[in-house]
């Protein structure tokens, strides 16, 4: 499998002449390192505006409802992103988590529907700090075993999972290499626990946490790295290509 670097690009930019240039860059790099799928999550008001030209890049949405259809206002469902040229879609980041009250069993389900209608759902889930007392790895579980509830064995290697440390989202603060691997081990063995070893070896694990050019190279390097989920550093060309290069 390809590892995979994706770039969230949040709330930016706010007009289209430099969506166009972010997605300029990604695609350049992209084509650089065939070797990398490289996923980019516009605002979905640009999408339309960049859909006609966005390969190799894969496009990828930044939520989608719960619902497929009726009276719910701002909402996109799962087979409006597909028509319109998605091919994943992120689901429980920890913004969603914290500004819309989104719960485990809400990211699950949304899921489900991105797999329903042929999307690649990225299934994001962290804790928001790393107590001494290891308080985290029961939450980790719980929201992890939780997230994935209604993703079926035969579904589950069509899923990407992406650890996101909360503490590290935006922060300039980086995980240890070593933090990484044991928590990498730990969420493995959660998925041992849930899918057994066969179809949890075939679980991709992105990371995400103030992934950067300066530490991107150490942190790929980490055994269990499948890739990226980038925030803040999507929208940076000289960023963009150490990061996708990183995983080369």
């Amino acid at each position: 499998m390809k590892k995979i670097a994706a770039f969230n690009w949040k709330l930016k930019p706010t007009n289209i002449k430099e969506a166009q240039a972010t997605l300029r860059a990604h695609k350049k790099y992209a084509k650089a390192h065939p070797d990398v799928q490289v996923v980019s999550a516009p605002p979905m008001p640009f999408v339309h505006k960049l859909i006609s030209d966005v390969s190799p890049v894969g496009l990828c949405a930044q939520d989608v409802s719960t619902k497929f259809d009726g009276a719910h206002t701002g909402q996109s469902s799962a087979a409006m992103l597909r028509e319109v040229g998605c091919s994943y879609v992120i689901v429980g980041h920890s913004e969603r988590r914290a500004e819309f009250g989104e719960t485990d069993t809400m990211v699950s389900k949304k899921a489900q529907i991105a797999l329903e209608q042929g999307l690649t759902p990225i299934i994001c889930f962290g804790e928001d700090d790393r107590d001494a007392q290891g308080r985290y790895v029961d939450l980790l579980t719980e929201q992890l075993k939780g997230s994935l509830e209604l993703i079926s064995d035969k579904n589950s290697s069509k899923i990407v999972l992406a650890y996101e440390p909360i503490w590290a989202i935006g922060t300039g603060a980086s995980i240890t290499t070593d933090d990484l691997f044991s928590t990498l081990i730990l969420i493995k063995k959660i998925l041992v626990d849930i899918y057994g070893e066969r179809r949890a070896n075939k679980v991709q694990i992105l990371y995400g946490g103030s992934v950067k050019d300066h530490n991107a190279d150490e942190l790929a390097a980490v055994p269990g790295v499948s890739g990226f989920l980038v925030g803040g550093a999507s929208h940076k060309p000289e960023m963009v290509k150490a990061i996708i290069a990183s995983l080369a």
